[in-house]
């Protein structure tokens, strides 16, 4: 730390502005944002969540090799993981 009063906070981004308004002095000087790319497993679970929708409607009426040639056409998922999933719901 370089300054007297200098301070690192780590909040998301839906809370920026309630820290900025809690105190006058988070408002003075100058300060530096940086910004992360949010967390990716919500939404893999979300997109988990679709495929196994998907695969259960496929399943239902096709082979698992066409519903997973199917699911990797609209997807666009690797062929191993939608294959090993397809063997998971089926049994």
């Amino acid at each position: 730390m370089t300054k007297r009063f200098e301070q690192i906070i780590t909040l998301p981004s839906k809370e920026l502005l309630v820290w900025l308004n809690e105190d006058v002095n988070h408002q003075k000087g100058e300060f530096v944002l940086l910004v992360s790319p949010e967390e990716k497993q919500a939404d893999q679970t979300e997109q988990e969540q679709q495929l196994d929708e998907l695969l259960l409607v496929l399943l239902d009426s096709l082979s698992v090799k066409d519903s997973v040639k199917i699911a990797m056409q609209l997807t666009k998922l690797p062929k191993d993981i939608i294959y090993r999933r397809a063997l998971e719901i089926k049994s």
